[in-house]
């Protein structure tokens, strides 16, 4: 990945000096693409990059010259399969946001690489992640909000042939949020293979007091994935193919 940044109200563009790559133990397992990736600005003024990578983590670089210059590329703490993240700074607290697709190295072999979307907030820069919140989840999932990542980091991806998809089989994609006034405004896609035509779709938008985003007893948020009926109790809202 690269930058192009722009200091003049977008008037005019400059791109960073150097490219990102995945680069985790000095290289010694090689480079990996980092692609898909999002930007926000740490409360010290540093901008934090998270993007996708298929090494079971999220990757994460720094600029600390308002983007002229990045660190490489390296897997922080969070579990992701080859899927995109969204980082963003809350306005309120100036604490960071991220929503992504948490699954384990196990749940992304069997298939279920998108079957999970959490949400969760870092108060001190991006060292650390808290507040996690089970936002949507496949029904064959574990909803805990934290999933544990291997300790040994290496490629992995879905296999071949996973076998006959399970009921209610769901998968979660691209998320986005804004933030007005108290309210965490998150969007996404949720997808069934399980209705005739399938995949088909939902195009979800989700208002969330950004204190209960906050509130750990409230760590699972997901909705139902019985996608037919859900469709069928939102008023002029369709499914579309």
């Amino acid at each position: 990945a690269f930058v192009y940044y722009s200091d003049d109200e977008g008037q005019t563009w400059d791109r960073s000096d150097n490219d990102i790559i995945g680069w985790p133990d000095d290289g010694r397992h090689g480079i990996y693409p980092t692609e898909e990736p999002t930007v926000a600005e740490t409360k010290d003024g540093r901008l934090l990059m998270f993007s996708r990578s298929t090494l079971g983590r999220v990757l994460e670089s720094w600029s600390d010259d308002d983007g002229g210059t990045w660190t490489r590329g390296l897997p922080n703490e969070l579990c992701n399969s080859y899927s995109p993240v969204r980082l963003r700074t809350i306005p309120s607290t100036g604490d960071l946001h991220c929503v992504w697709n948490q699954v384990t190295p196990e749940e992304i072999l069997a298939g279920y690489r998108r079957s999970r979307l959490t949400s969760a907030i870092s108060g001190d820069g991006g060292k650390t992640w808290e507040h996690f919140t089970t936002l949507d989840c496949a029904d064959p999932l574990d909803k805990s909000p934290v999933q544990k990542p291997d300790s040994t980091i290496e490629f992995v991806v879905s296999r071949q042939d996973c076998g006959e998809l399970p009921d209610n089989f769901c998968i979660y994609r691209y998320p986005n949020i804004c933030y007005v006034g108290d309210t965490a405004y998150i969007s996404h896609d949720r997808e069934t293979f399980k209705i005739p035509g399938s995949p088909q779709r939902q195009h979800v938008l989700r208002a969330i007091p950004i204190d209960w985003l906050y509130d750990d007893s409230r760590s699972d948020l997901s909705l139902s994935n019985d996608v037919s009926a859900a469709a069928a109790a939102a008023a002029g809202e369709d499914i579309e193919d």
